[in-house]
């Protein structure tokens, strides 16, 4: 079993275990969250955990003015401690103040890096900003519940026979900054106040050179750019979904022309209107946050038009109940479906936590 496929296993077992310590409501504290997920992750990048040499358990890390300080785990390759594990319970929220302890043992170790994890995420930390004590902020992070390729290919370099320290160090700046960036890009676009500064900047650029940008100013622009947002990233994602329909039609027609899907179904007295199709869209730009847009499939039936993750039937996202006096869109956060009445098709961005919600019911 090759890397990729010990990972892939590993997901599949871990979303097991994180769905039955929800339906049964257990209090799954660290020592179990270490057993069966952590210690299995450590095995998965091909470190012996049954090595008491290699993976050391309780690991002493005393500091100057503490004796008897003990990591959670450390893990040796050729007798130097490359890696520091600090362990949560399933769930915990990692937040800085968890920092503490992986921060203290750092320098006393002389670890290469840190990793902060609930056993299901794992932060990776290393000392980028001073090259001494460590950062307070992870240059990688990796979910095992929700992970992609390129996330894989960064974890593979922590293998152990592919560990080594300078690689790692040469793109672990780019990755910092990168995620930085990200996070960045997300609160602009997800905040419901977009940063002044952001607007100020992109007002002076189309308002005019040498107007005033009054408070008034600035709150229409607060306005203006976060529509504008919504509508470009849109755009983009249906730029995106027409080249790969066109790819698609071309393979399945042999590289000739067909119908466009959409006007007509091949069902007698279905037809999906230009409304479904870009309430589809629509909804595939708001999952584009967590999944590939590409698994948020559509299929029309007579009453309604049904959006489904992965073309499963039993994994329902959505329901169009489209007429022409009235929108209405029912929502599976829950198992129930809930409605929601909408004024116009753009409406659908109001509900963008429920829909998100409904795709993570999926998700594992």
């Amino acid at each position: 079993m090759d890397f990729k496929e010990r990972i892939e296993q590993l997901h599949i077992t871990v979303s097991k275990i994180r769905d039955r310590v929800i339906e049964s409501g257990i209090d799954f504290n660290e020592e179990m969250t270490k057993n069966s997920c952590i210690l299995p992750f450590i095995d998965a990048l091909g470190y012996n955990t049954k090595d008491p040499f290699e993976v050391i358990p309780e690991f002493t890390a005393d500091t100057p003015d503490k004796k008897g300080e003990k990591v959670d785990i450390a893990i040796k390759k050729d007798d130097e401690v490359i890696f520091i594990i600090e362990c949560k319970p399933m769930g915990a929220q990692l937040e800085k103040k968890h920092l503490g302890q992986l921060f203290r043992y750092y320098n006393v170790s002389k670890s290469k890096f840190g990793l902060l994890t609930d056993g299901l995420r794992y932060l990776f930390y290393a000392s980028l900003d001073n090259g001494k004590s460590m950062d307070e902020t992870a240059f990688f992070e990796f979910n095992i519940l929700k992970y992609k390729e390129s996330q894989l290919l960064e974890l593979k370099k922590f293998t152990k026979s592919n560990f080594d320290r300078e690689t790692i160090l040469d793109t672990a700046s780019n990755l910092k900054y990168h995620k930085l960036l990200k996070e960045k890009v997300a609160e602009i676009f997800n905040e419901d106040n977009i940063p002044a500064e952001f607007v100020k900047m992109l007002a002076r650029n189309v308002y005019g050179d040498g107007k005033r940008i009054t408070s008034q100013v600035l709150d229409l622009f607060q306005v203006l750019t976060k529509n504008a947002l919504k509508e470009f990233l849109r755009d983009k994602v249906n730029e995106r979904l027409d080249s790969a329909k066109i790819e698609e039609t071309q393979e399945a027609s042999g590289g000739q022309a067909i119908e466009e899907v959409g006007s007509k179904d091949k069902r007698v007295g279905i037809e999906t209107t230009e409304d479904e199709i870009e309430g589809h869209r629509i909804i595939q730009t708001i999952a584009s946050e967590i999944v590939e847009p590409e698994t948020i499939t559509m299929r029309d039936a007579k009453s309604y038009c049904a959006i489904f993750f992965q073309d499963n039937n039993r994994k329902p996202i959505s329901r169009f109940y489209f007429s022409a006096n009235k929108l209405t869109i029912g929502i599976f956060a829950e198992p129930e479906e809930e409605r929601f009445e909408l004024e116009k098709l753009t409406d659908i961005f109001k509900y963008r936590n429920q829909i998100l919600q409904a795709v993570q019911r999926y998700q594992s």
